[in-house]
């Protein structure tokens, strides 16, 4: 759903940017969490391409 590796979504998961709870040695997380982190990251993505769209238009630069 995500399309990252295992250890990459381990690693949000213990960063807090994605919440999830502990049942047993598994990770749970509700869809609802996960949903709201893919909306923040392309919201974040978009804001970036913005950004960078807006430099190479201020330096003039043909793309």
């Amino acid at each position: 759903m995500l399309g990252v590796s295992r250890p990459y979504l381990i690693g949000l998961l213990e960063e807090n940017q994605i919440s999830y709870r502990r049942v047993g040695n598994r990770r749970r997380i509700r869809l609802t969490d996960l949903l709201a982190y893919m909306r923040e990251d392309d919201l974040r993505r978009a804001e970036t391409v913005a950004e960078l769209t807006a430099e190479a238009q201020r330096l003039n630069l043909d793309y």
